[in-house]
């Protein structure tokens, strides 16, 4: 009796601990439609999973030996391992092939091929065997790329491989020292930060691969955005990156929205300031966020002498569209210039456009030009006593909740039940009324 109690014990235990929660996947599967998976997945040896849909994956997923293909979106919580199985003598690698989508919020490892026809996006990638990146492919990265000892990667002509912060060519194999290869002949390749070599020092005695393959950026359009921290060895020549370097910047300024935003640490949509009456209204949005500590909202009467107005705090890193406001209230007449001021973690920062909003001493329009009706009002209202160029919703609470072209209806069936504003913005000023939503 006791010994079965303390089997049951353990079961309960190793339960409670996460050691059972993992899907494993033993014979071909095609998984389509949307599913959400809420533990790890392991694929094994001489699978082929098929994704035509969209699958996420709460958790690791590891291909241990298997073959996986992705035509639709694979999105991985934790880290992407692309293993391999040895039995009876034989080691069966995984093959990964992305025509779709794969989003890794952590580490892609890569002791397999992975072929990338699609989008990968991932916080680190490690490739110890081998990677290519086809025609029309991008591979973002958001932090470093590592190509190990016997690890090589192919960017053929036409693809993007962007990457965040360090590119890492590491290598060092048993006795005998040799640097990951690369191979990039007609693509574009993005480090936002360092382009490291490393090779193999022992007993102060440098060892260097002399048949290895290094990226030639005379021959590659390869853009190293912050610092050139590379030794000049065989086929690296610095003065040629340099050039590179200047001309994408000149052609492209540090805008970089096409290639990810990889100069600034975050993508910023859009940023606008605009007031009602003497509230001043700021909206903003980031598509994605790489280290994002804070943003600073400043102000400014000339356009050149900038203050602190306000601080928002930041989302850290996303691969998600992300909305931000702030409003406050101002008295006064002329105009007013704001601009957003990004900080990251390490105190770098980045500015956004200014944007200049002008406050008239006097609104020539009435507020009782303007009639709203029905009021209280259920699905939609109608503004009528004049021409009007657009009107925001805002809640009682002072948040935009809809802005609206001029039309015969509006609908309010997103605004809270209860009082909310209505901004009616004219040639000649804003007027605002109030509505209840029933």
């Amino acid at each position: 009796m006791k010994k079965r109690v303390f089997i049951l014990l353990l079961a309960v235990l190793f339960n409670a601990v996460g050691v059972y929660a993992e899907t494993i996947i033993s014979k071909t599967t095609i998984q389509s439609g949307t599913q959400t998976i809420n533990e790890s997945v392991t694929v094994n040896r001489g699978v082929t999973y098929t994704i035509n849909g969209d699958l996420t994956v709460i958790g690791d997923f590891i291909a241990n030996g298997a073959t996986i293909i992705v035509n639709g979106t694979l999105h991985v919580t934790g880290n992407y391992n692309n293993s391999y199985d040895t039995y009876w003598f034989t080691t069966y690698y995984s093959d990964t092939q992305v025509d779709g989508t794969l989003i890794v919020d952590n580490t892609i490892t890569n002791n397999g091929n992975i072929t990338v026809n699609g989008n990968v996006e991932a916080g680190y990638v490690e490739v110890n065997k081998t990677m290519t990146v086809n025609s029309d492919a991008i591979l973002y990265i958001m932090y470093d790329l590592t190509i190990n000892a016997d690890g090589a990667i192919t960017m053929t002509e036409g693809s993007k491989t962007i990457v965040g912060r360090d590119f890492n060519q590491d290598g060092y194999a048993g006795f005998v020292a040799h640097t990951g290869d690369v191979n990039a002949e007609g693509a574009t390749l993005i480090v936002g930060r360092d382009y490291n070599i490393y090779q193999f020092k022992f007993l102060g005695l440098e060892y260097i691969d002399e048949t290895a393959e290094y990226l030639d950026p005379g021959d590659n359009y390869c853009v190293v955005l912050r610092n050139n921290n590379m030794d000049i060895i065989p086929g690296i020549d610095a003065s040629v990156l340099e050039a590179r370097k200047a001309d994408f910047i000149a052609n492209n300024g540090n805008d970089l929205s096409a290639y990810y935003s990889v100069v600034m640490p975050i993508e910023l949509v859009y940023f606008e300031a605009y007031h009602s009456a003497d509230q001043v209204y700021f909206k903003w949005q980031t598509a994605s966020e790489l280290n994002n500590d804070y943003f600073t909202i400043e102000c400014s009467t000339d356009a050149e002498d900038f203050e602190p107005l306000a601080t928002v705090q930041g989302s850290g890193t996303t691969n998600y569209t992300v909305d931000y406001d702030y409003q406050y209230r101002l008295n006064y007449v002329g105009t007013m210039y704001y601009r957003l001021k990004q900080t990251d973690y390490d105190g770098s920062s980045t500015y956004s456009k200014t944007e200049a909003v002008t406050f008239a001493a006097k609104v020539v329009t009435k507020t009782n030009d303007f009639t709203i009706y029905p009021n209280p009002a259920v699905d939609f209202v109608t503004i009528a006593g004049g021409e009007y160029e657009s009107v925001a919703f805002v809640s009682s609470d002072g948040k935009i909740v809809s802005e609206q072209a001029p039309q015969s209806r509006h609908s309010v069936e997103m605004l809270p039940k209860g009082l909310n504003i209505v901004v009616i913005r004219t040639a000649n000023g804003n007027v605002s009324k109030t509505i209840i939503k029933q």
